[in-house]
């Protein structure tokens, strides 16, 4: 979440992003999933900032589609304190490939979502 809240911080100032189409936080850290449920029906967000277990929970209950996301970015250079990254942090992998798998795969193949690592 600490990461997640950088990237939030670091990207206010995206073209596209303002108080009309803020970024939205969709990781578990103080916000609790029926919240962001609600944030996801009540507007529209040029951007989006969560982890892959939180994202995959909202997908598998409606609220999030990834049917018109463009570009899904994954942080695989952070490292926490431990020297974990999104792709070797156990628990955070096996949600990533699952997101993968369930949500992003279809798309990916149709061409209609690209995925950026960085």
């Amino acid at each position: 979440a600490v990461r997640a809240t950088d990237l939030v911080r670091g990207l206010r100032n995206f073209p596209g992003v303002n108080a009309r189409a803020p970024i939205l936080k969709l990781f578990a850290k103080h916000i609790k999933q029926a919240e962001q449920e609600q944030m996801l029906k009540d507007r529209s967000y040029t951007l989006a900032v969560g982890n892959p277990n939180r994202i995959a929970r909202l997908l598998e209950a409606g609220a999030l589609s990834f049917e018109r996301t463009e570009l899904l970015v994954l942080d695989s250079t952070f490292k926490d304190k431990k020297g974990f990254t999104l792709l070797n942090l156990h628990g955070t992998t096996d949600d990533l490939c699952q997101l993968f798998q369930d949500h992003a795969r279809r798309l990916v193949q149709q061409g209609r979502l690209r995925v950026a690592f960085f």
